[in-house]
């Protein structure tokens, strides 16, 4: 695993490089051309003061650069807390809890279908969106007479376009060294990870449930592509998402989870509550045949997905998910230090632990209580 993962470090400076020929002066003064991360040409200004970011994930992006405060309006998901948008689980997104003063930003409207209008009226730089179809992009940059530069949202830190992703809108920023210190840390974390995964002997399985993924999910909502599990050395009972998913949770059925019966199960907190219902509606089954409920070795994670991938909180829940199940190679980790220090790395803000947790309306990470009388 640590020779693949030097290989895609090394990979990534190299493409990291060739991004960074993309961007170039244009002819018009004051403008250059970049390439985004869905492979779009775009003038775009040298200067940029003024940014609305649109879609899921894409103001959380730019919230870990040094332009938040460049933000002039936000798409309506960002404002409401709605049950429509989100209800209790509004600032289960933590860049919402490091940046409140978003919320109090004009909006500009769904960002699908996006209000062309209202986005002319606030006059922006630059728009970042999430939205994956092309096409749409290229319409909406043309009626907007606006450049907009795409987001991918669905990236995970076990793909060097992540990092690709970073460094772009780094040189869009003008905000190089940032995306660098990013990157660089974020290498030093999966290396840090990796060799503990080294030593590994006997590895664990374990089974990733409630994963909040346009909308709730229970106890059969999991994945078999979840990178606390990937980067500790656990075996995910799951296979890795059918066709058509591409990498993100599913529905499974209790049969099969009976069948893999995991030494361990680890929630998103944000369905906890979803999940013990599910719990004891099938406790009978579930105790006498998964190792994990008999064991009672059932715990919560941070929120993974919520309007897009919470990626500071994979990384956090990497480290408890290998506290948890291997602790004699994480006995150094003091897991709410770790996160506290994660939260600083990604949003460069100070956010104490239990004042996080709180706000995130969720248990955290913790061993649910489920057998307490």
């Amino acid at each position: 695993m640590k020779k693949r993962l030097i290989y895609i470090f090394v990979l990534m400076i190299l493409i990291t490089t060739a991004y960074s020929g993309c961007i170039e002066n244009n002819s018009i003064s004051g403008k250059k051309t970049i390439t985004d991360i869905r492979g779009r040409e775009i003038n775009i200004p040298e200067e940029i003061n003024s940014i609305i970011a649109l879609g899921a994930c894409s103001l959380r992006i730019i919230s870990y650069f040094d332009s938040i405060d460049k933000i002039i309006a936000v798409d309506i998901q960002e404002k409401t807390d709605t049950a429509m948008f989100g209800g209790s689980y509004f600032e289960s997104s933590t860049y919402r809890i490091a940046f409140p003063e978003l919320r109090e930003l004009p909006s500009v409207g769904s960002s699908s279908p996006v209000d062309v209008e209202e986005i002319i009226k606030q006059n922006p730089d630059i728009v970042f969106s999430s939205t994956t179809d092309v096409s749409i992009l290229n319409d909406l940059q043309q009626d907007l007479g606006i450049p907009v530069v795409a987001i991918n949202a669905d990236l995970e830190l076990d793909d060097e376009d992540f990092f690709n992703q970073i460094s772009i809108i780094g040189e869009i920023l003008s905000e190089e060294e940032r995306a660098e210190e990013l990157n660089v840390e974020l290498n030093s974390i999966i290396e840090d990870l990796s060799s503990r995964a080294e030593n590994v002997t006997e590895k664990t399985t374990a089974y990733a449930a409630g994963m909040f993924y346009y909308g709730g999910g229970g106890l059969l909502k999991t994945s078999g592509d979840y990178l606390p599990f990937t980067f500790t050395g656990v075996n995910n009972v799951m296979p890795s998402s059918t066709a058509g998913v591409v990498k993100q949770p599913y529905t499974t059925d209790i049969e099969t989870l009976v069948e893999k019966n995991p030494e361990f199960i680890f929630i998103d907190s944000i369905t906890e509550e979803v999940c013990e219902n599910d719990y004891y509606d099938n406790k009978e089954l579930l105790d006498e045949n998964i190792k994990a409920f008999d064991n009672q070795s059932v715990y919560t994670t941070l929120v993974y997905k919520n309007y897009g991938t919470n990626w500071e909180n994979q990384v956090i829940n990497m480290y408890y998910v290998g506290l948890i199940v291997y602790p004699e190679l994480y006995i150094d980790i003091n897991i709410e230090d770790k996160a506290e220090d994660v939260w600083h790395l990604f949003f460069q803000k100070n956010l104490d632990y239990d004042d996080t947790i709180e706000k995130m309306n969720g248990p955290g990470l913790s061993k649910v209580d489920w057998w307490q009388d």
